[in-house]
């Protein structure tokens, strides 16, 4: 469900803490923003190797390999529209996307 600023408050001292070392010049947000886009990218990884079964190419073309690509982006892509969709509908712990 959705937290409130106040859940978040309450909850805020048992939250572990991290740092981010960076040699950026940007606002501190920004660089987070960053960071947690890189765990977006990690998430489609993981789900095209594992959901999608998509980590065993065995190509020698480069239209093979392109061709490759181009569907594993459309599957990654209907992927997480699905999986969009079902935790909007806050469907997502009762369907799974596979």
């Amino acid at each position: 469900g959705t937290k409130t600023q106040k859940d978040l408050e309450e909850e805020r001292p048992k939250l572990g803490k991290f740092s981010i070392l960076s040699n950026m010049d940007d606002d501190p947000e920004i660089i987070y923003g960053m960071y947690k886009m890189r765990e977006e990218v990690e998430q489609a990884f993981d789900a095209m190797k594992n959901e999608l079964e998509n980590d065993k190419a065995y190509l020698h073309t480069t239209d093979g390999i392109r061709g490759y690509f181009f569907l594993s982006f459309i599957s990654l892509y209907i992927y997480f529209r699905i999986l969009e969709t079902l935790k909007a509908k806050d469907m997502s712990p009762k369907i799974s996307v596979k």
